[in-house]
């Protein structure tokens, strides 16, 4: 049986203070099907330290290929330096798959690549690696981009697959405990752990990678009687009671999310969850909806706020909503038990020292009006190609650079064209103290983030009401110390 490895390169910062990474579930999701055929060994550069060595001694092996799930931002730099290295130590092929090559064909053209995998990866790779195996043409393999010769080969896309089809997650092929985040809550055991329950998103808002025309970006889920097997059976085999969707939008389809509540209420199975979701979405839900919903589990609802600005709403959201509609859902979560966690971007196109200011102040509305509420940090905005917003910058012959498709794409850096260098320095001033005025930090492993966070938070919520950020030698400090 042939051998394939599949690598999973670090993240961010974040990495060095978590001791327990979200499950690497891209690379699992790949391996459904070619974990049958092959033996697929996952290297986790997050995890594991000497990952180097374990690199040398599986090409040793010489296995079939490798491949790297890559996305923008910190990661693509990871990715370019596993891939350089791996082309010194042997000439085996490399894949990319992903967000970047699915966003950006072009990647292809990196000298340490040999294939791309545009789109959704699992029958993708596992038909791919029957081609390769058999030496066969790899132009008959649909959603890959590959070299031949002095070529770049771009095949025909492969079409989404349906969910419901999906085989199980392979766990048996990674040390799940490494994963799975253990602790208290009222004296009972937690074990929380991330899954995917849809793709794509119906809200192209403009900023958004789902704006994109790529069918990638298209939304589809798991069916509810699907869904609740599933989670059945990580509940029975492996322990877990506590699940993140990580979708980009859980709560498209209220049919399906109804269903699945009436099925988990109906059950003996006791989980918490968290979802994600738009404003315009979870706000027409009834009450007896929201009453299913915690009953169910529902715990947090992460929730695309973006600005407190009316007028950047407007511009740049598919769904329209009103700041209005935003305050009644955060009082009306509460009285459910569920705790609103807002996403929140700074520096889209337009943005005034007034917007931020709109926007820092109704967070604290929030706050005031629900105390459990949460935030995201305060991301800067990072642009992507193919976007509403790129075009649009593009077009209007804002951009100063020909492409933003590198590394560069980090959320704690403001690196956006239009704003000057006072308005880049206030949001990543924004940003860290962001990172403070809520109990984010619980989930961080590090006991020093933890420490450092319950300490610092009276100073960030100040700076950040005040916009006071003067003597802010504590941004310099952590920074250097690699905490966050």
């Amino acid at each position: 049986m042939s051998n394939i490895i599949l690598i999973q390169p670090k993240i961010g910062n974040l990495d060095s203070v978590n001791r327990h990474p979200a499950l690497p579930l891209g690379l699992l999701s790949i391996s459904r099907y070619i974990s049958k055929d092959y033996n697929v060994k996952i290297i986790d550069q997050r995890i594991n330290k000497n990952w180097r060595k374990e690199l040398e001694s599986e090409l040793n092996k010489k296995p079939l290929f490798i491949a790297l799930t890559v996305m923008n931002g910190p990661q693509l730099r990871y990715a370019n330096q596993i891939s350089k290295l791996i082309k010194k130590m042997s000439d085996i092929i490399i894949i990319w798959g992903g967000p970047h090559p699915t966003f950006y064909p072009e990647s292809i053209n990196n000298p340490y690549v040999d294939i791309i995998i545009r789109g959704e990866g699992e029958v993708t790779i596992n038909e791919l690696a029957k081609a390769i195996k058999s030496n066969t043409d790899l132009r008959k393999v649909e959603g890959i981009s590959f070299k031949s010769k002095n070529d770049v080969i771009h095949n025909k896309q492969r079409p989404n697959v349906i969910m419901d089809s999906l085989p199980l997650i392979p766990l048996d092929i990674i040390n799940l405990k490494k994963y799975i985040y253990n602790y208290k809550q009222n004296g009972k055991k937690i074990s929380y752990s991330i899954f995917e329950a849809s793709r794509g998103c119906t809200n192209d808002c403009h900023f958004c990678r789902n704006s994109a025309n790529i069918l990638s970006t298209n939304w589809r889920g798991f069916s509810a009687p699907n869904l609740f097997k599933r989670i059945r059976r990580l509940i029975d085999n492996f322990g877990i009671n506590y699940f993140y969707f990580v979708d980009d939008n859980f709560f498209v389809n209220p049919n399906m999310i109804k269903s699945f509540c009436e099925r988990v209420n109906k059950s003996k199975y006791k989980f918490q969850w968290i979802a994600s979701g738009t404003v315009k979405k979870i706000s027409c839900y009834s009450d007896e909806f929201y009453n299913e919903l915690s009953k169910s589990g529902c715990k947090i609802i992460h929730i695309g706020l973006e600005s407190g600005s009316q007028k950047l709403i407007d511009s740049m959201q598919k769904e329209k909503f009103k700041l209005s509609d935003v305050i009644k859902l955060n009082k009306r979560l509460r009285k459910y038990g569920i705790v609103p966690y807002y996403e929140i971007l700074l520096g889209y196109y337009g943005e005034t020292l007034d917007d931020i200011k709109k926007t820092i102040r109704l967070i604290f509305k929030l706050i005031k009006d629900n105390k459990d509420v949460q935030f995201s940090a305060l991301h800067c905005l990072s642009l992507y190609e193919n976007t509403k917003l790129y075009d649009f910058a593009t077009k209007n012959k804002l951009l100063n650079v020909p492409s933003t498709n590198l590394e560069s794409n980090d959320w704690s850096k403001a690196k956006i064209p239009w704003i000057n260098k006072e308005r880049k320095r206030l949001l990543e001033r924004l940003y860290f103290c962001s990172l403070f005025i809520d109990n984010k930090h619980e989930l961080v492993d590090s006991f020093l983030v933890r420490a450092f966070s319950k300490i610092y938070r009276p100073i960030a919520l100040y700076r950040m009401k005040n916009l006071d950020f003067r003597l802010m030698f504590e941004h310099r400090l952590v920074h250097l110390q690699n905490i966050l």
